[in-house]
């Protein structure tokens, strides 16, 4: 079986456009918002990219899906890479291990809200991460952010997304990815 996404995110191999997993953690935010191949390859999802058919038109099946949640290399990557697009959106994700919770919260309201406010394709890029910790398994994870996204659709002044986009949001789960 060929994987495309194991290999970038052990960092054994580079993307098609031959950047590194370390390349994809070094970008800094005016990169993050203007380069638009990164999210295909850091947060991989079963279907290809409907906005992007340039970049990274491979699905990501179970198996490799399953092989990124369990391998100790490829599992940090995804970790540190969703600290920094986490970071980008204002969000703070804190994760005690030992009872296995995650919790979000806004930690940057300003940020927050000119990130995934109103239109914008920083959405269309919180679907992809909350699709992929889906496919990876980690649904407290996905939950817990579906609930802080929710949560500032009903209280945090400012925050508005359509009702497609918070449908979007919050009605993955670990059934609905794989239907397609």
């Amino acid at each position: 079986m060929v994987y495309h996404f194991l290999p970038f995110l052990t960092g054994e191999r580079p993307c098609d456009s031959g950047e590194t997993v370390h390349t994809m953690l070094g970008l800094n935010d005016h990169e993050m918002e203007n380069k638009h191949n990164w999210v295909q390859w850091c947060f991989p999802n079963p279907q290809p990219s409907k906005t992007q058919k340039k970049v990274a038109q491979y699905p990501m099946g179970r198996n490799e899906a399953t092989l990124i949640a369990s391998r100790f290399d490829s599992a940090t990557h995804v970790c540190a890479l969703l600290l920094k697009v986490f970071r980008f959106w204002g969000i703070e994700w804190t994760h005690e291990s030992t009872v296995g919770l995650s919790r979000f919260h806004v930690a940057d309201t300003e940020r927050f809200r000119l990130k995934l406010s109103g239109v914008d394709h920083n959405q269309k890029r919180m679907t992809r991460v909350i699709t992929f910790l889906f496919a990876l398994g980690w649904y407290d994870v996905a939950e817990s952010l579906q609930g802080l996204l929710k949560n500032a659709q009903d209280n945090l002044h400012g925050f508005r997304v359509s009702a497609a986009t918070l449908g979007f949001w919050t009605e993955q789960n670990e059934h609905t990815i794989w239907e397609f």
